[in-house]
């Protein structure tokens, strides 16, 4: 038994945190939150599984959070948002709810990420973009994404 610590690695510390906390507080549009995907690192090599233990018992989505990353990476979770929206029309058990989660959340993006570009500091462009986020994560996690 190695005695390094096991690492779960993400698109944000969100991954990490898991375990931990058992409470999520997403930092960007990402939908790992709603996911029990794990990539356990040890020593030089890596793993991944699924568990219902690594599911946070509460997510916060909080965009004042979202206020000090650069409107750059911004975009590219959102983007990373929409293309969940659009594997979650094909996952194993896509059906009409998540098409309609997806639609939704494709119309909150439209309207937040632009808005998010124009005013990085504001929180109505990056309210809009968690709430599509949430959206694509419901829908991409129901649908065995």
């Amino acid at each position: 038994m190695s005695n390094k610590p096991l690492t779960l690695s993400g698109v944000n510390p969100l991954d990490a945190s898991r375990q931990a906390a058992q409470s999520a507080h997403p930092g960007d549009a990402a939908a790992a939150a709603h996911r029990a995907d794990a990539i356990v690192s040890v020593g030089g090599g890596s793993t991944t599984g699924r568990d219902p233990r690594v599911l946070p018992a509460a997510i916060v989505y909080d965009p004042s959070v979202m206020l000090t990353l650069p409107v750059e990476m911004s975009v590219a979770s959102g983007l990373n948002a929409l293309a969940h929206r659009v594997d979650s029309l094909w996952a194993p058990n896509a059906d009409a709810i998540n098409a309609a989660l997806a639609v939704e959340g494709v119309r909150a993006l439209i309207i937040g990420l632009p808005e998010v570009v124009r005013d990085p500091s504001g929180l109505d462009g990056r309210e809009h973009a968690l709430y599509g986020a949430y959206l694509a994560a419901v829908a991409f996690a129901s649908a065995g994404g």
